[in-house]
């Protein structure tokens, strides 16, 4: 069984590579920029090639939200390699992923998973952790145009929201990506800043994609909660009856189909969500 150290072995796409000041010198080609923990007027760069295929509009979108639990299963044992074959049967387009790592002490998880899906990783750094970070990320098999990682207030272990922009067809679509706090209180201010975004955000196609860390869904009446939509309100964690995990989707979309992928590998179940948008 593979642990962190055997990830570690060379330096991978999605690897912090510099650390500099945005006012001074000029982005390297081929990269992406999302903010990091350096400071305000300070961002990480992470290496960026598209290697994904393009999905028309009229067909499904596969979209996953998983907390892969930093690769281990309830028990702390690892299994990113498994969590890595599950997601390969699933041939999602979209992949929100929770609780990632980017550093070499646990390996850099968003890449090794992005190389073996043949995906476009965005990693989104909530805290420091050893030599790089840990948060979201969003793995892609469509064109990713933009992203950027908004704080999100907490009175415990950082929080973020990771926004992405795709380009899906002729049509430019939102993608976000969180994971809000066990605490009710730190859980109550963030959710109250992504109603605010939502509320605040264009005419895009909009998915919100997450660990909410609550059982009353917390996006309902301003987005399409998608298991509700197709029935499948069923619970998300390995180890009580709880569903704590949501994909949300804005009026433009067409929920298709919504199912929990019971494959014990993390402490929570992969949802997997089928949509379609209209091309009008």
């Amino acid at each position: 069984m593979k642990g962190p150290a055997d990830n570690c072995s060379r330096p991978p796409i999605g690897q912090p590579i510099a650390c500099f000041n945005r006012r001074r010198g000029k982005i390297p080609r081929g990269y992406i920029i999302i903010p990091s923990l350096c400071g305000q007027n300070k961002l990480k760069i992470y290496p960026f090639a598209f290697r994904g295929e393009r999905v028309n509009v009229g067909e499904k979108l596969r979209v996953v939200c998983y907390n892969i639990h930093s690769g281990k299963d309830r028990w702390g044992r690892w299994r990113l390699d498994q969590m890595a074959d599950l997601l390969e049967q699933l041939q999602a387009d979209v992949i929100a992923l929770q609780e990632v790592h980017q550093n070499s002490r646990y390996g850099y998880q968003a890449d090794l998973l992005a190389e073996r899906l043949h995906c476009t990783p965005i990693f989104a750094p909530a805290k420091q952790v050893s030599d790089g970070a840990y948060g979201n990320a969003l793995l892609s098999r469509i064109p990713v145009l933009d992203s950027a990682n908004m704080p999100l207030k907490t009175r415990g272990e950082p929080r973020s929201l990771l926004k992405n922009t795709l380009q899906y067809g002729r049509h430019l679509i939102d993608v976000w990506v969180t994971h809000c706090s066990l605490d009710r209180r730190s859980r109550g201010h963030q959710l109250r800043a992504i109603h605010r975004e939502i509320r605040q955000h264009g005419a895009r196609p909009l998915l919100i994609a997450g660990d909410f860390n609550t059982s009353t869904s917390p996006l309902s009446p301003l987005l399409q909660d998608c298991a509700r939509e197709s029935g499948t309100a069923t619970a998300t964690l390995v180890t009580i009856p709880r569903r704590i995990d949501y994909v949300y989707a804005s009026a433009e979309w067409q929920v298709e189909h919504c199912r929990v992928i019971r494959q014990k590998i993390s402490d929570h179940y992969p949802l997997f969500v089928t949509l379609t948008l209209s091309d009008s």
